[in-house]
């Protein structure tokens, strides 16, 4: 009987062992979920946080990181197209083109054709580039007996945002100029938001000359 009663009492205290050992595991496994919750709720409450950061903090102007290689790419890829197709606007009238530009919605800057040209330039046509983080407009002149064309580029951007050069002085026009193995370019401050660019195989002070021509009054 004794022997009978020693095996029940083991028993139980197995048993208590037993349960107890499973509390211990529920407790743990318990414990361990909610430290996991706690960890997601942590890094979901960080996401919103910065979310809400970016969503209310002021947005920077997006900027084109190097516009004068993207206007000498521009330039070049409209001089080698002969059948026109990069020219949204196909067009000889300088109203016409001013027109369009006027009437494209979203711009930070105010676009145009050049004032004045010599004669024997006359205008092709005008786009509106659209880089997505800007955008540029874009009038093509051409000199049919020399075969040459010109670009006259305008976009939002400052003098003091692109590469340093020496600045040129062209009957009072303020002007930086550029220079690539293929295209030279003149840039100056159109108004206080806008850049414009002339471009073209001439050479600068030739560029110039037309830069100054065209920024006189119609």
């Amino acid at each position: 009987m004794q022997d009978k009663y020693d095996s029940s009492l083991d028993e139980l205290g197995q048993d208590k062992e037993l349960e107890e050992s499973k509390i211990s595991e529920l407790e743990t496994s318990v414990a361990q979920s909610n430290f996991f919750r706690k960890i997601i709720f942590f890094v979901i409450f960080v996401s919103c946080l910065v979310g809400m950061f970016k969503f209310f903090a002021p947005q920077k102007e997006a900027k084109l990181n190097d516009p004068l290689n993207a206007l000498s790419y521009e330039a070049l890829a409209m001089e080698e197209d002969q059948s026109g197709e990069r020219l949204y606007l196909p067009s000889v009238e300088k109203l016409e083109i001013d027109q369009y530009f006027a009437n494209t919605p979203n711009l930070k800057f105010v676009p145009r054709s050049l004032n004045k040209i010599d004669p024997s330039w006359k205008p092709e046509g005008a786009s509106i580039i659209d880089y997505e983080v800007a955008k540029i407009a874009v009038v093509q002149y051409g000199q049919k007996a020399q075969g040459a064309k010109l670009f006259f580029f305008t976009l939002f951007g400052k003098l003091k945002d692109l590469e340093n050069a020496e600045e040129g002085d062209e009957s009072g026009l303020k002007y930086q100029p550029y220079a690539s193995d293929q295209m030279n370019m003149v840039v100056w401050q159109d108004s206080p938001s806008t850049l414009a660019v002339l471009v073209g195989r001439l050479s600068v002070k030739d560029l110039a000359k037309i830069a100054r021509l065209g920024t006189k009054k119609a």
